[in-house]
């Protein structure tokens, strides 16, 4: 897609039972693939502008099901998108399928380091559309 400036924010709540996200992301630039698909999409030149410049928001809760002891997750953001994730953990790395309105996710987060994550997704979007890509996170305090 591009390049973005993310930020997250983690910290647990209700007794340490759930982990709280919270998450922002703006857009450095975009690749002119991906530009051509947000037009494909019916997005004007002038709204592919405005979304250069706007900053995606998002905030989630994770927890462990006792009875299956795998994680569940809500996850909310500010395209109105309201999404429940399933998964995994083997190891440093954890498995997700998150299932919203129209949209499907699957995502693989792995610690590759004490500061280092790589966070791997395909997913599907509303109009069909298949997206790859991976991410690097580097915890800073």
């Amino acid at each position: 897609m591009g390049k973005f400036k993310d930020w997250q924010r983690f910290s647990l709540g209700l007794d340490g039972q759930f982990l709280l996200i919270d998450y922002s992301s703006k857009m450095g630039s975009v690749t002119e693939e991906h530009e051509k698909a947000m037009a494909q999409m019916g997005m004007s030149a002038e709204d592919i502008e405005k979304m250069k410049n706007w900053v995606y928001q998002g905030h989630g809760l994770i927890t462990i099901d006792p009875s299956t002891s795998e994680y569940v997750g809500y996850w909310f953001d500010s395209w109105r998108g309201t999404y429940k994730g399933t998964g995994k953990r083997d190891g440093n790395k954890v498995s997700w399928n998150w299932v919203g309105p129209g949209s499907n996710s699957l995502r693989t987060m792995e610690l590759v380091g004490n500061n280092k994550m790589v966070e791997m997704f395909k997913e599907t979007d509303p109009s069909g559309n298949s997206m790859e890509g991976r991410s690097e996170w580097t915890r800073k305090k």
